[in-house]
């Protein structure tokens, strides 16, 4: 940027207009003013599900495409993608550097291990990594100390030749890039897995979006495969369950049904979930039909698709209050202060460590 530029963007008047502006929208998948290979338009087709990660990497589950992409918030944005092949997916979540994915179509849950730690992929690991994966599994000696890299890795490598043989069942692995692999849940079966969300390392939980079931699954890891049971589950009996998310001590839920359908908390007491469901706001008033859902400083952040309107609800189990936050309401795809949306559905907000991360929601749109 210039100097002349940098100087009218800092002037006064320019500073009392934009002291006055909420909220703006930013397009930044496709790129639209620059030309750039890898963040160009048709990228990305139909994009259901967004997370964040904790380093500021966005994930996005297409579903249209049946692809998993990741996407670096840098100018322009550079968007990769992990996986594919993939039939439906429609929620995605993140934790620890394992992805889970849910994939209608398959009626199943995959996850992706990025770095080894859970599935062991020695060729990724580091010296660190392999010594600490040997010593869980009771392979380490003393001797073991003086090995380099190579040898650990084989060493490594042979447990696993050794022992695979019960996990690699046939349908399991799916995808074109980084392998994803079918999380085995031991106990039930969730007949329609959409909304995700993880709580620590070791727990996941899943709405069933025919049902409305919300399971709250253990993950365990043998370094093999990541298996699931079920420590609990909640019959809402609300269906089109597509997203949720951790907020204190409750777990935060959007239903797109019209009838039944809304924002709604359940109590999370410990390591259960509590048996009742609280309403907060029902579709069809201010609220005309909630799908994506996200947390925000103090309140949440919500995606109405039917109003193409981006909510804030503040005062939860108080006052509930609901306030237009981006969109006006028009069909279309409209950047700047008056934003114009097709289709809004998930929606992510990440507290970070600066400013536009504190101030910043991304939100999918799969209608353009």
């Amino acid at each position: 940027m210039d100097i002349d530029a940098s100087l009218e963007i800092s002037s006064k008047p320019v500073r009392n207009i934009v002291s006055g502006i909420k909220t703006i929208t930013h397009t930044i998948i496709p790129e639209k003013y620059r030309l750039y290979e890898d963040n160009k338009k048709g990228t990305l087709s139909s994009p259901i599900a967004v997370c964040i990660t904790e380093n500021g990497m966005l994930l996005i589950a297409d579903a249209a495409k049946g692809k998993l992409f990741s996407a670096r918030l840098h100018y322009p944005v550079d968007v990769v993608e992990i996986t594919g092949k993939l039939n439906h997916p429609i929620g995605v979540a993140y934790t620890k550097e394992v992805i889970y994915v849910s994939d209608l179509t398959e009626k199943a849950i995959f996850f992706l291990d990025l770095k080894g730690n859970s599935v062991y992929d020695p060729d990724r690991m580091t010296i660190k990594q392999l010594q600490k994966a040997l010593k869980d599994q009771g392979l380490w000696e003393n001797k073991d100390r003086t090995l380099k890299k190579a040898d650990l890795q084989q060493k490594l490598q042979k447990w696993i030749k050794d022992n695979q043989v019960s996990t690699e069942s046939s349908g399991n692995v799916i995808g074109s890039g980084q392998k994803a692999k079918k999380l085995e849940i031991m106990d039930h079966e969730i007949d329609a897995p959409a909304g995700l969300c993880t709580i620590g390392a070791d727990k996941l939980i899943v709405s069933d979006l025919k049902s409305g079931n919300i399971s709250m699954l253990t993950l365990t890891s043998n370094g093999l495969t990541v298996t699931a049971s079920t420590i609990q589950i909640v019959y809402t009996c609300i269906p089109l369950i597509y997203n949720m998310v951790l907020k204190d001590n409750y777990v935060y839920f959007a239903s797109s049904d019209l009838a039944k359908g809304g924002i709604f908390s359940i109590e999370r007491n410990g390591e259960k979930l509590a048996e009742n469901v609280t309403k907060l706001v029902s579709n069809g008033s201010d609220l005309k039909q909630a799908f994506g859902i996200a947390v925000y400083h103090d309140g949440l952040v919500l995606t109405d698709i039917q109003d193409k309107k981006i909510k804030l609800l503040s005062g939860m189990h108080r006052s509930n209050t609901l306030t237009d936050y981006a969109g006006v309401g028009k069909t279309g795809h409209r950047d700047g202060v008056e934003a114009e949306f097709q289709t809004t559905s998930r929606i992510v907000h990440r507290t970070g460590y600066n400013l536009r991360d504190r101030h910043c929601c991304r939100i999918c749109e799969n209608g353009h």
